[in-house]
């Protein structure tokens, strides 16, 4: 777990310091998410997955290179006795758009922490590193709709689906 961890900061570090290219003007994006996340191996809540909202906000550092960070309260888990359900967690990210266009494809990544909280024993609190990618809509030249799937080290491993909605300010 801990060299995960490691390695996901010496990750976002390098692709954080990718040299920024002249822009006319700097990009941010910001995004609300509803997301529903469940384990790798088993659920971590009765019923199946947990549901979350949360938001991002990302400064584009290249014309396709982004990073910033992402919050989110899981707000719904009738939690399974032996299991840690996740309430809230926070992440740094680093993405990558592959293309411009209408369609957006990209990967992402990130380290974080998540608060998980039980009703049978102590509150913790652990590190998450998180990969995976998604594909962004534009609607317009600056609102869109995207939809994205991790997956993470938080617990035994999760597994999350996010749709967004948001806009690029310029």
């Amino acid at each position: 777990m801990r060299r995960s961890l490691c390695n996901g900061l010496v990750l976002i570090f390098l692709l954080s310091g990718l040299p920024a290219r002249a822009q006319d003007r700097s990009s941010l994006l910001l995004q609300a998410n509803f997301s529903a996340r469940d384990g790798l191996i088993e659920s971590m809540c009765r019923g199946g997955a947990q549901t979350s909202i949360g938001g991002s906000v990302r400064y584009y550092v290249t014309e396709k290179t982004s990073v910033g960070g992402e919050g989110e309260g899981l707000v719904r888990c009738d939690q399974i006795f032996t299991f840690y359900a996740p309430r809230a967690a926070g992440m740094l990210q680093t993405a990558h758009d592959f293309r411009s266009g209408r369609f957006r494809p990209y990967v992402i990544g990130g380290v974080g922490l998540v608060f998980h909280r039980s009703q049978f024993a102590r509150s913790q609190i652990k590190g998450d590193v998180a990969g995976g990618g998604g594909l962004r809509f534009m609607l317009s030249k600056r609102a869109f709709i995207a939809t994205e799937e991790t997956i993470g080290t938080g617990g035994s491993g999760t597994f999350r689906f996010a749709v967004s909605f948001g806009f690029v300010r310029r």
